[in-house]
Protein backbone atom coordinates (compact mmCIF):
# COMPACT_ATOMS: atom_id res chain seq x y z
CA UNK A 1 0.00 0.00 0.00
CA UNK A 2 1.16 3.53 -0.69
CA UNK A 3 2.03 5.57 2.39
CA UNK A 4 2.93 9.25 2.39
CA UNK A 5 6.48 9.92 3.57
CA UNK A 6 7.01 12.15 6.57
CA UNK A 7 8.48 15.63 5.95
CA UNK A 8 11.80 14.39 7.38
CA UNK A 9 11.87 11.47 4.92
CA UNK A 10 11.05 13.76 1.99
CA UNK A 11 13.82 16.13 3.10
CA UNK A 12 16.27 13.20 3.26
CA UNK A 13 15.32 12.02 -0.26
CA UNK A 14 15.79 15.54 -1.64
CA UNK A 15 19.10 15.94 0.21
CA UNK A 16 20.46 12.66 -1.20
CA UNK A 17 19.37 13.69 -4.68
CA UNK A 18 21.09 17.08 -4.37
CA UNK A 19 24.32 15.47 -3.13
CA UNK A 20 24.29 12.87 -5.93
CA UNK A 21 24.68 15.70 -8.46
CA UNK A 22 28.21 16.31 -7.16
CA UNK A 23 29.32 12.65 -7.22
CA UNK A 24 32.08 12.49 -9.87
CA UNK A 25 32.36 8.69 -10.20
CA UNK A 26 29.76 8.19 -12.96
CA UNK A 27 30.99 11.29 -14.77
CA UNK A 28 34.59 10.05 -14.67
CA UNK A 29 33.53 6.64 -16.02
CA UNK A 30 31.67 8.28 -18.92
CA UNK A 31 34.66 10.53 -19.68
CA UNK A 32 37.09 7.61 -19.74
CA UNK A 33 34.75 5.52 -21.93
CA UNK A 34 34.24 8.32 -24.47
CA UNK A 35 37.95 9.21 -24.56
CA UNK A 36 38.84 5.55 -25.03
CA UNK A 37 36.33 5.27 -27.87
CA UNK A 38 37.74 8.33 -29.65
CA UNK A 39 41.35 7.19 -29.15
CA UNK A 40 40.62 3.71 -30.52
CA UNK A 41 38.76 5.27 -33.47
CA UNK A 42 41.81 7.41 -34.26
CA UNK A 43 44.07 4.38 -33.89
CA UNK A 44 42.14 2.30 -36.46
CA UNK A 45 41.98 5.17 -38.94
CA UNK A 46 38.43 6.49 -38.49
CA UNK A 47 38.46 10.27 -38.68
CA UNK A 48 34.75 11.10 -38.72
CA UNK A 49 32.26 12.33 -41.27
CA UNK A 50 34.10 15.46 -42.38
CA UNK A 51 37.60 14.03 -42.69
CA UNK A 52 38.60 11.23 -45.02
CA UNK A 53 39.43 7.91 -43.44
CA UNK A 54 43.12 7.34 -43.29
CA UNK A 55 45.57 4.64 -42.54
CA UNK A 56 45.86 3.45 -38.97
CA UNK A 57 48.30 5.48 -36.91
CA UNK A 58 50.67 4.26 -34.20
CA UNK A 59 49.07 3.57 -30.84
CA UNK A 60 51.27 6.11 -29.03
CA UNK A 61 50.13 8.87 -31.37
CA UNK A 62 46.46 7.83 -31.18
CA UNK A 63 46.45 7.81 -27.40
CA UNK A 64 48.58 10.93 -26.96
CA UNK A 65 45.46 13.08 -26.50
CA UNK A 66 43.74 10.62 -24.17
CA UNK A 67 44.46 12.45 -20.86
CA UNK A 68 43.48 15.85 -22.23
CA UNK A 69 40.30 14.52 -23.81
CA UNK A 70 39.38 12.78 -20.54
CA UNK A 71 39.72 16.05 -18.64
CA UNK A 72 37.76 18.11 -21.18
CA UNK A 73 34.94 15.57 -21.47
CA UNK A 74 34.80 15.18 -17.67
CA UNK A 75 34.51 18.94 -17.16
CA UNK A 76 31.75 19.29 -19.75
CA UNK A 77 29.66 16.42 -18.38
CA UNK A 78 30.26 17.39 -14.74
CA UNK A 79 29.23 21.01 -15.38
CA UNK A 80 26.08 19.80 -17.11
CA UNK A 81 25.19 17.49 -14.20
CA UNK A 82 25.75 20.19 -11.60
CA UNK A 83 24.00 23.08 -13.32
CA UNK A 84 21.30 21.52 -15.50
CA UNK A 85 20.11 18.42 -13.68
CA UNK A 86 16.45 18.19 -12.65
CA UNK A 87 15.71 19.48 -9.20
CA UNK A 88 13.36 17.74 -7.46
CA UNK A 89 14.21 14.09 -7.48
CA UNK A 90 11.29 13.25 -9.77
CA UNK A 91 11.73 9.90 -11.46
CA UNK A 92 8.95 10.63 -13.89
CA UNK A 93 5.98 9.17 -12.01
CA UNK A 94 3.11 10.97 -10.33
CA UNK A 95 0.79 9.27 -7.83
CA UNK A 96 -2.85 10.23 -7.26
CA UNK A 97 -3.50 10.98 -3.58
CA UNK A 98 -7.00 9.45 -3.78
CA UNK A 99 -6.93 6.36 -6.01
CA UNK A 100 -3.10 5.89 -6.01
CA UNK A 101 -3.01 5.48 -9.78
CA UNK A 102 0.39 6.17 -11.33
CA UNK A 103 0.75 8.60 -14.23
CA UNK A 104 3.60 9.96 -16.32
CA UNK A 105 5.67 13.02 -15.47
CA UNK A 106 3.77 15.38 -17.77
CA UNK A 107 0.26 14.15 -16.92
CA UNK A 108 -2.22 16.71 -15.58
CA UNK A 109 -1.98 17.29 -11.84
CA UNK A 110 -5.70 16.52 -11.53
CA UNK A 111 -6.58 12.81 -11.73
CA UNK A 112 -9.71 11.44 -13.40
CA UNK A 113 -11.07 10.41 -10.00
CA UNK A 114 -10.90 14.02 -8.79
CA UNK A 115 -7.77 13.66 -6.65
CA UNK A 116 -4.53 15.52 -7.13
CA UNK A 117 -1.27 13.93 -8.24
CA UNK A 118 2.05 14.27 -6.39
CA UNK A 119 5.59 13.16 -7.29
CA UNK A 120 6.27 9.54 -6.40
CA UNK A 121 9.27 10.36 -4.22
CA UNK A 122 6.83 11.82 -1.67
CA UNK A 123 5.34 8.32 -1.23
CA UNK A 124 6.70 4.91 -0.28
CA UNK A 125 5.38 1.40 -0.82
CA UNK A 126 4.97 -0.90 2.17
CA UNK A 127 4.26 -4.53 1.47
CA UNK A 128 2.04 -6.52 3.83
CA UNK A 129 1.46 -3.80 6.37
CA UNK A 130 -0.54 -4.95 9.41
CA UNK A 131 -3.02 -2.62 11.02
CA UNK A 132 -3.79 -4.62 14.16
CA UNK A 133 -3.43 -3.11 17.61
CA UNK A 134 -0.48 -5.43 18.31
CA UNK A 135 1.50 -4.05 15.39
CA UNK A 136 4.62 -2.13 16.51
CA UNK A 137 4.10 0.42 13.72
CA UNK A 138 0.54 1.58 13.96
CA UNK A 139 0.55 5.03 12.37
Amino acid sequence: MWIRRTPDEVFEVERRHDLSRFNPIATAAMAVALSLFFSIARWIGWRGKFAPSGDPIPMEEAFSGFPASCIVIFLIIYAYRVFFRDNPPCDGALICTTCFEAAGRYAPTKCGCGGSREPQYMWRWEEGRRLSSRSPRND
